[in-house]
């Protein structure tokens, strides 16, 4: 019994830890897409998703973050 309690605590405990992490992630990458941070009720909307979809959106914003440069106006006189 002991065992079952023992390892469900670290399953508990590993589960909130990737998600504080999936959590913080994807609030830096949503701010720095939207160039501004998000607002209280933007990030309790983001943060109340289930954890497979905060996943799949963090993968989006990464994909659609690579794609973003810095113009280039050197050529610009």
């Amino acid at each position: 019994m002991n065992a079952t309690m023992i390892n469900n605590r670290e399953f508990v405990e590993s589960t909130y830890a990737i998600e504080s992490k999936v959590n913080q992630e994807l609030l830096d990458h949503a701010n720095s897409f939207y160039s501004e941070k998000l607002s209280l009720e933007k990030q309790k909307q983001l943060l109340g998703l289930s954890l497979e979809d905060k996943i799949w959106l963090l993968e989006q914003y990464k994909e659609e973050m690579e794609f973003i440069t810095v113009p280039n106006f050197d050529h610009l006189y």
